[in-house]
């Protein structure tokens, strides 16, 4: 949609800020501007007041969630000397995890910018 002002020379329609194609007038910036803003307020005064519309969220796949593997393939050879001790993984699930450590150590409070 392409919002035209009316050529101050023969009141066709006309894009503003450019010459008129029927009487080649040329453009006055600040009345085809403000004839320009005031006509497009018109065209969507109602859209802009309008209350927004919900729209419905995507069709998800019904399936319910499984675990999932991964497997990663190295393309280079790991150099291990004897120096280098190789932890095992250890899995996440294995063993319960330590409680978090607490870092309130009763400073005074920052004071806010």
């Amino acid at each position: 949609m392409q919002v035209t002002v009316a050529c101050h020379q023969c009141l066709r329609p006309k894009r503003p800020l450019s010459p008129c194609p029927a009487c080649h007038a040329a453009a006055l910036a600040e009345p085809e501007m403000q004839a320009w803003r005031l006509s497009l307020h018109a065209r969507h005064l109602a859209r802009i007041k309008a209350l927004p519309r919900a729209v419905a969220p995507p069709a998800r796949d019904p399936r319910p969630p499984s675990p999932m593997s991964v497997t990663v393939t190295l393309d280079f050879e790991l150099e291990i000397d004897a120096a280098t001790a190789v932890l095992p993984f250890v899995p996440y699930d294995a063993e319960p995890l330590d409680p978090a450590l607490d870092f309130d150590w009763n400073d005074e409070p920052r004071r806010s910018a």
